[in-house]
C-alpha cells in the first residue's frame, strides 16, 4: 500500500514543497562514476515523495523522467 500522505501546515508550504521536490527530480543528472541502480533509485525517492505531497505522477511520466536524467 501506498505510504499515508505528507499533511503540511498550509497550501503555500506544499506548493514550496512540491516545486523543490520537482525541481530536484527535473535536475537529477546520472554523473560519471556513480551506479545506475543509485540513480534511479534518487528519481523513485523524489517520485515517491511527489506522491506523498499530493501530487499524481502516471508511471509512464514516471519511467520518463528517470530515462531523462541518464545520458544515450
Amino acid at each position: 500500500p501506498p505510504p499515508p500522505p505528507i499533511i503540511l501546515p498550509n497550501p503555500q508550504v506544499q506548493r514550496l514543497e512540491n516545486f523543490k521536490v520537482t525541481q530536484a527530480l527535473l535536475a537529477s543528472k546520472l554523473q560519471d562514476g556513480r551506479l545506475m541502480c543509485a540513480h534511479v533509485l534518487e528519481g523513485k525517492s523524489h517520485i515517491d515523495s511527489l506522491g506523498m505531497l499530493g501530487v499524481i505522477v502516471s508511471r509512464k511520466l514516471a519511467v520518463d523522467l528517470v530515462l531523462q536524467s541518464i545520458p544515450k
